[in-house]
């Protein structure tokens, strides 16, 4: 018996004071992965004014039929509709007459980015002549800063867009995108164009003119401005650079794959709203999507279960580490509504890999030479228990 006691009592002795120590909180948590992305991701705002006009369809008398010179007069739109059997009539332009401020519709394009780099540049690419020494360079998307490169995506006067009803969109997952019901008629028209701080129309359309407005954070009071440097159509890739801004916190690429399962982390702006920072997993990667009529390219996605929204283009993923792996690109398309759309639960992005390599290439293989900002040092040591 007291040799049972005398077990007992050793037992407790080298057990206890385990069961009683002190429980350490770790000192990194979801906070400091929250609190890193939440720098280094941005809002990208490019300000347009859009003039439109009405449309009115009427069939022409039956036996009555345009002269092949009258035909041919025809735009291609107007050519496709007079075989359906109607005729148009376009309605005024509104917002057209500089007289008619008031009437112009004032809106913006919006996306969201990731600040990759922000330190002085390699001797070598500086520039006295330009005056540049530093950069800071934020990664989106191309059909963010489309506007700034290609006129036509907002169309013109000449070249207006079409406006057509809800029931006239029709949605598809392979490749995802939307597209206008064969047949279907537009109920309006309307083309934008850039404009300046006072809201003054930009002639020139050259992106290493034009300015796209970047918004670090929901307070920020003052104008930041950033020209397009370089952009991929079929990989989706734009990269704007803020001239001579330097040291502000940035991510880095991890050199490695997206893996099936991996828990992973979005900073973003769905609707132009207040950032939002949401959690989610990995389930599929090298996903074959197809290529859009357009160029737009949907090759070897990474899908992943966050919802997203319009504003959302552009955004960063990231890994528990705070690694940037993968660049957002699109969604699965579910619910369609007038010149919007809605993707419920399927997140696409290219493969940060391929777009590392495809800054590489592109001359922009100075980025990689930074070591990892210092908040994201004190994560990445803390996961590898160093």
């Amino acid at each position: 018996m007291k040799k049972l006691l005398l077990a007992i009592l050793i037992v407790c002795v080298f057990v206890l004071p385990v069961f009683a120590e002190e429980y350490k909180t770790p000192r990194i948590s979801d906070k400091d992965i929250i609190d890193f992305i939440e720098k280094v991701g941005v809002q990208v705002r490019i300000p347009v004014k859009q003039v439109y006009r009405p449309l009115s369809f009427y069939k022409f008398e039956e036996g009555v039929k345009l002269t092949d010179e009258e035909f041919r007069l025809l735009n291609e739109d107007e050519k496709v509709w007079y075989e359906q059997g109607y005729m148009v009539k376009y309605g005024e332009w509104i917002g057209d007459d500089k007289d008619e401020e008031d009437q112009l519709v004032e809106t913006a394009i919006y996306g969201t980015g990731t600040i990759i780099y922000s330190a002085e540049l390699p001797e070598a690419l500086q520039s006295q002549d330009e005056g540049l020494y530093c950069e800071t360079l934020v990664l989106t998307n191309y059909h963010v800063v489309q506007p700034l490169v290609d006129r036509l995506n907002l169309g013109t006067k000449r070249e207006p867009l079409n406006v057509y009803e809800e029931k006239d969109y029709r949605t598809s997952v392979d490749p995802p995108k939307v597209e206008i019901i064969a047949g279907s008629r537009p109920i309006s028209q309307k083309y934008s164009f850039l404009v300046d701080k006072e809201g003054n129309e930009i002639k020139i359309w050259m992106a290493s003119v034009n300015k796209a407005s970047i918004k670090i954070n929901v307070d920020q009071y003052y104008d930041i401005e950033a020209t397009c440097v370089g952009y991929d159509k079929g990989l989706d890739v734009g990269i704007l650079r803020i001239k001579n801004v330097a040291f502000q916190p940035y991510a880095t690429f991890r050199q490695t794959e997206c893996q099936v399962g991996e828990k992973v982390w979005i900073r973003h702006a769905p609707l132009a709203l207040a950032f939002s920072t949401d959690r989610g997993y990995i389930n599929q990667t090298h996903l074959d999507l197809g290529i859009d009529n357009d160029g737009l390219g949907w090759m070897d996605q990474v899908k992943i279960d966050i919802p997203s929204a319009p504003g959302s283009s552009g955004s960063g993923i990231f890994d528990e580490n705070g690694y940037y792996i993968a660049l957002f690109h699109g969604g699965l398309i579910h619910q369609t509504g007038t010149g919007y759309a809605f993707i419920e639960g399927g997140h696409l992005a290219h493969e940060g890999t391929s777009v590392a390599q495809w800054l590489n290439w592109r001359g922009f293989s100075y980025i990689f030479l930074e070591p990892l900002y210092k908040d994201h040092d004190e994560i990445v040591k803390w996961y590898s228990h160093e």
